[in-house]
């Protein structure tokens, strides 16, 4: 069993195991990850659907749902712009979450894959759709759990501001956008087992209770995992983001086109490698802070391979 604290040599260990088993079963991710986005978009064309389709019957007509939409756009631009309303405010933050909710069971189902590797060293693509249909409504839970604890407190605090016409610019602003990117941090990786848990069959509540307490409990361990993998995203996407500084104030120091070659590898090996050994690592994570006892399949350093077996 891997050690439960931190230490230079631990957090080498989970990125080292992490990244070789994304590379291991890099062509599973991809398939499940494809065949999740395409479920997602079927569920979300259901869902709207559903409720577009007695509406369009009920308005008269394709016209009628058009001249609905349109007169819906000016009273909400009116609502949000000229006479904010938090109570309108509210419902639209609602229904932003119940949008994003099949999202949050596309993220949920890639935990799956990964208990799957860290227990196998294998997955496969066919494997997502049935964590799909068994967690799918633990795993929206929990998404609207994090994005509530993550979100909404800073919605308020900038909603507030601007319901109360306050625009901060200067240091003012500059230490509202410091704490800001502190809570997202603290309060992202203090949820960041939630997911796993839930895969561990916890419900939602106690999903959202077991990531907190181990996080408080192994804190040194969870977060350097959690912050590793924040500086390499950072690191990756440096390039572009002084090309894009570079590009915007007008002062072109960079070359744009080595910069938007660079972009398209970048999001590749971001998606198909990184955010992978991300989920890797903290399923893993979970199950050694859980005392879970991870199989020597789950230590061993994998043979690198495209596809991984069950």
């Amino acid at each position: 069993m891997s050690n439960k604290n931190a230490s230079i040599g631990v957090l080498i260990e989970d990125l080292k195991v992490s990244f070789k088993f994304a590379a291991k079963n890099i062509l599973s991710f991809l398939l499940g990850m494809i065949g999740v986005l395409i479920v997602t978009v079927i569920v979300m064309g259901v869902a709207m659907a559903i409720v577009s389709v007695p509406l369009l019957f009920a308005l008269g007509g394709p016209a009628g749902f058009v001249a609905f939409f349109e007169s819906l756009g000016v009273i909400m631009e009116s609502v949000f712009v000229a006479q904010p309303d938090p109570a309108v405010a509210s419902l639209g933050i609602i229904a932003i979450m119940l949008l994003v909710t099949p999202f949050f069971v596309a993220i949920g189902v890639v935990f799956g894959m990964g208990r799957e590797i860290v227990e196998s060293a294998g997955t496969s693509a066919e494997g997502v759709f049935v964590w799909y249909r068994k967690k799918f409504f633990s795993l929206a839970g929990g998404g609207i759990v994090m994005f509530a604890v993550i979100g909404l407190p800073l919605i308020l605090v900038y909603g507030g501001l601007f319901l109360a016409g306050y625009g901060l610019t200067g240091v003012p602003a500059a230490v509202l956008a410091s704490l800001s990117a502190i809570w997202i941090i603290l309060s992202s990786g203090m949820l960041t087992m939630v997911f796993p848990a839930i895969i561990d069959n916890y419900s939602v509540f106690n999903a959202t209770r077991q990531s907190i307490r181990l996080s408080l409990r192994y804190f040194d361990r969870v977060f350097s995992t959690w912050i590793g993998f924040i500086l390499i995203i950072i690191l990756m996407f440096v390039p572009l983001g002084l090309g894009a500084t570079s590009f915007v104030t007008g002062e072109m120091g960079f070359d744009a086109i080595p910069i938007m070659i660079y972009a398209v590898p970048a999001v590749i090996i971001l998606v198909l490698i990184v955010l992978p050994a991300l989920v890797i690592a903290l399923s893993r994570l979970y199950m050694i802070l859980s005392g879970i006892e991870v199989t020597s399949s789950g230590q061993v350093e994998p043979d690198v391979s495209l596809v991984g077996g069950m």
